[in-house]
């Protein structure tokens, strides 16, 4: 698409002292674009130069392939110039419709050597033609969103179905020509190649949702495989809708939708009050993911009226090698491996009996050239979609569950009758629909696929609903099944063992072989925290594998919660045949007592707080085999199940036994855990607002000679008592949508790095005393009212949310996704500490993106997302990949 490009270099401020001998420096600025370069004069002997020098660029269909490059440096008359910094601009912003017209502001100017080192300030403007040619090779003015759920400010049209795409490229860290060039110029060129990447997936996305008859992508989620000499990749997957945007008047009210009758349309509004603001979202939804291969949503964010049933937590994972790969500049092969793993997913979900799969996610790990391909979701029946796989002739139903509003603004009883249906609220002359539809299975007990048999749901004596529910689906606030929830707990599951130190095929042998039982000892300790703790659900989950040269870990993590139309799981049993030999085996003991202990008190506590009879599960069970003429051999099998005790026949029992509980909170449980970005239940009666991001680093050496599985799962206990302690001060509060990026290390022994990172939303009797800062590494320190007001003055605030939302905000206009590329390079010594440097690093990142969002003229980033690429922690390298979606918020 052509287009004419201006760019308006104007001054840079605290640039370096490059000339010790006058303490100044000679700036020049050279800007290119698409390999055209323009360079400003030498403004000479100063450190706050201003140049006021206009360039022009004409391009075609390099807009959204390419970046807009600012280098800045010091000349040298006698030597070759100086680099002070660069700064990278994707000019995508503004080739969207009602998007931003120019980007102005200051930039920090950024070098991978030595951070930040001034900034610049600069106008950047795009005038491009549009072009009605359908076979054009661009998809400008789609729209992508991070965000796990429909954006607010929009009417949702259609839901047309799910997009995928990888790019591959060589590597430039793994050239040859990077033998000879600086580490500069190489960590640039990698930069570069990271940006053009990005660029290309989401221009080769665009298209196919432009193809699919959809203007945007929402559950956008972007990821590299750093390859090594194999290539590096670049995947995005996604969502592909029809959003129409509101007109500024409708948009000043909040996000209100539309409702599609038939024939005419209708408008209605309401009120929404999740975080504070907001109005009823309310509109007709189609659905046609019968044009792709696979039903897949990685929206996570659904109305509970919306599902109709679920099938349970789905995965598949698949080992393969990369030195396999014929032509790894090649995409096919690569291809061929994601299309197994989907496949395997999608028949699992049918045989669940479900025709579609929610909160879809994909991952890899990678080891030298042992790469392992991961793929989660939850399978679900959605109200536009039948068993068949056939959409309805009339779906219609409602994105937010609230009705005490709406029917004061729909005077139509027709419409109101319905409401009332879909959302499960009585109604005088409708029926009641059961308020944990949400939970039921969508098979009968002779119909089940697993040994465990579902059970009838207490709320409607009617469907029936699992023994456990586990999924990785976000909570409704204030939906239907809010009233069935009692309590929340944040739940982990870790497991870590050595492997031999092996290459090649002999490797993945082994690796595919230990992976069916990691999984199954994840799944373990999960049912046994919820036994522990008398929970029967867990949403929010998510599962991250690790893999070393000597070690293999995984890690899961979710909300337990207790849902009242659930079963009440047994109390847990322990079997011990080992003998008490040592003072060890009798801490083991104890342990094992208070753990049996702690259960049953959990759960007579849970069945006086529903009003359960203490044999309410037997006779439940007994009703149910004789309603539905159970073989005795299936009763068997359920009271052998319901006997099932833990049973301590090995040291890796022990191991287990002893990471099954968790030491007392040192400070209380005021700080409550939760990977939801909804306020979990049971805090309801708190006001919350104003809330802070949190980002740690916590590393340590595991060894593999005594309980390395203990040590692992010690390191998420030293992080959570380790966030009590910094947020004592601030308690009672939440940590929510809490998020753990482990990363295995080796030199010379095995390092684990966990990245974590988490939104810390106080109650209104404890606020944060500053607003400037995120809480990085739980810092404490804060500025005076009067350094606040000042900061106020010179720039306006942003703020950075890993949530959909920003607590006690409402979201006028979204403006554009952005994602920055950053290394920085830096050799340590013995003495350097490796979490300092990061620390250092990440601060640096975050104004940067600040800087971005100011530039687009917006004062919020959401479902922020920071995550190392790679890391090298011995040598002082790091790469990492922020990414958000920018909005404006009031």
């Amino acid at each position: 698409m052509p287009a004419i490009l201006k760019v308006r270099v104007i001054s840079a401020r605290d640039l370096p002292i490059m000339d010790k001998s006058t303490e100044s420096t000679d700036a020049f600025v050279e800007v290119k674009f698409n390999d055209v370069c323009f360079k400003t004069s030498v403004c000479r002997k100063t450190l706050c130069p201003t140049w006021n020098t206009d360039f022009r660029f004409e391009v075609d269909a390099e807009i959204q392939n390419d970046i807009l490059e600012i280098k800045i440096y010091d000349h040298d008359s006698y030597s070759a110039n100086d680099a002070i910094g660069k700064v990278y601009i994707d000019l995508s912003p503004l080739t969207m419709t009602n998007g931003p017209t120019l980007l102005q502001g200051w930039h920090p100017i950024y070098d991978t050597l030595r951070g930040i080192r001034g900034e610049i300030n600069l106008i950047v403007k795009l005038h491009f033609f549009n072009n009605e040619n359908k076979f054009r090779d661009t998809s400008i003015g789609v729209k992508i969103f991070a965000l796990n759920e429909f954006p607010s400010c929009y009417s949702l049209i259609k839901v047309h179905s799910f997009v995928e795409e990888l790019v591959v490229s060589t590597d430039p860290e793994y050239q040859w020509v990077d033998n000879f060039r600086s580490n500069r110029a190489s960590n640039d060129a990698r930069v570069r190649l990271l940006y053009r990447l990005t660029g290309s997936l989401k221009r080769k996305l665009g298209l196919k949702a432009l193809d699919l008859g959809g203007n945007a992508i929402v559950g956008y989620l972007q990821d590299f495989d750093i390859e090594g000499e194999y290539g590096l990749v670049a995947r995005g997957i996604g969502t592909v809708v029809t959003l129409q945007e509101f007109e500024p008047a409708m948009a000043s009210q909040g996000p209100a939708l539309l409702l599609f009758q038939d024939p005419a349309r209708a408008q209605c509004k309401g009120s929404l009050n999740r975080s504070g603001q907001g109005d009823l979202s309310v509109h007709r939804f189609y659905s046609h993911h019968l044009k792709s291969v696979f039903p897949f949503y990685t929206l996570s964010h659904w109305p509970s009226s919306v599902i109709q049933s679920i099938g349970g937590f789905v995965t598949a994972r698949s080992v393969k090698l990369l030195s396999k790969i014929e032509e790894p500049d090649e995409p096919e092969t690569r291809d061929a491996w994601w299309h197994e793993i989907r496949s395997e997913i999608d028949s699992h979900a049918k045989v669940l009996g479900c025709s579609v799969v929610i909160g879809y996610t994909e991952t890899t790990t990678i080891c030298d050239e042992l790469c392992i391909l991961s793929a989660t979701g939850t399978a679900a029946n959605l109200a536009f979609t039948s068993a068949k796989d056939e959409p309805y002739k009339s779906p219609t139903f409602y994105g937010k569950d609230k009705i005490a509003s709406l029917s004061k603004t729909v005077s139509n009883k027709k419409v109101e009758y319905k409401l009332c249906n879909l959302l499960g609220v009585a109604n005088n002359s409708a029926e009641t629909v059961c308020p944990a539809g949400f939970s039921h299975v969508p098979f009968t007990k002779k119909d089940s696929p697993f040994t465990n048999k579902p059970q009838k749901c207490r709320s409607c004596q009617k469907f029936y609903v699992p023994d456990i529910l586990i999924c990785t689906l976000e909570l409704q606030p204030g939906s239907q099944l809010g009233s069935l929830l009692i309590e929340s707990l944040c739940v982990e599951a870790s497991v870590c063992r050595a492997k031999k130190k092996l290459q090649g095929e002999s490797n993945a042998i082994v690796v595919s072989e230990v992976l069916p039982f990691i999984e199954y000892e994840l799944h373990r300790q999960l049912l046994n925290k919820l036994k522990l703790h008398a929970m029967n659900a867990i949403f929010g989950l998510s599962v991250q594998i690790s893999i070393s040269e000597s070690v293999i870990s995984a890690l899961a993590v979710g909300t337990a919660v207790f849902i009242k139309s659930l079963p009440l799981l047994p109390p847990i049993k322990i079997s011990r045949s080992l003998q008490v030999l040592d003072e060890e085996d009798q801490k083991l003991v104890s342990i094992q007592k208070k753990i049996i202990e702690k259960s049953g008190e959990q759960r007579r506590a849970r069945m006086e707080s529903v009003a359960w009879n203490s044999d309410s599960d037997d006779a439940d069970s007994k009703t149910d085999s004789s309603d539905e003429n159970i073989s005795e051999n299936i009763a068997l099998e359920l009271a052998k199940r319901r006997s099932l005790a833990l049973e301590i026949d090995d040291e890796e029992d022990e191991d287990n036994l002893a990471i099954l509980m968790e030491p007392p909170p040192l400070f209380g449980p005021s700080v409550q855990f939760s990977t939801l970005q909804a306020v979990p239940p049971g805090t309801e009666h708190l006001s919350f607002i104003n809330a802070q991001m949190i980002t740690s680093l916590h590393q340590a050496t595991l060894d593999e000679s005594f309980r390395i599985n203990q040590s692992f799962s010690g390191l998420f206990k030293e992080i959570k008592q380790s966030l009590r302690f910094k947020l004592r001060h601030f308690s009672p509060c939440c940590v929510l949508d809490l998020k753990f990026d482990v990363t295995m290390s080796e030199e010379e022994k095995n390092i684990a790095q966990i990245l974590t990172s988490a939104m810390v939303v106080p109650s209104k009797s404890k606020q944060f005393s500053e607003k400037s800062d995120d809480l990085l590494f739980g810092s404490e320190e804060a500025k005076s009212q009067a350094s606040r007001d000042s900061l106020k003055e010179k720039t306006v605030f942003v703020e950075m949310t890993t949530l959909n939302y920003v607590v006690g905000r409402r979201v006028v206009r979204y403006l554009s996704h952005i994602e920055l590329f950053l290394i920085k390079e830096n050799a340590l010594r013995e003495t350097d500490s490796v979490s300092e440097f990061i620390h250092v690093f990440v601060t640096e990142v975050y104004a940067i993106a600040r800087a971005q969002v100011r530039l687009l003229c917006g004062n919020a980033i959401l479902a922020l997302k920071l995550r190392i690429i790679d890391c090298n922690a011995g040598e002082g390298y790091v790469l990492v990949m922020l990414s958000g979606d920018v909005c404006v918020i009031s």
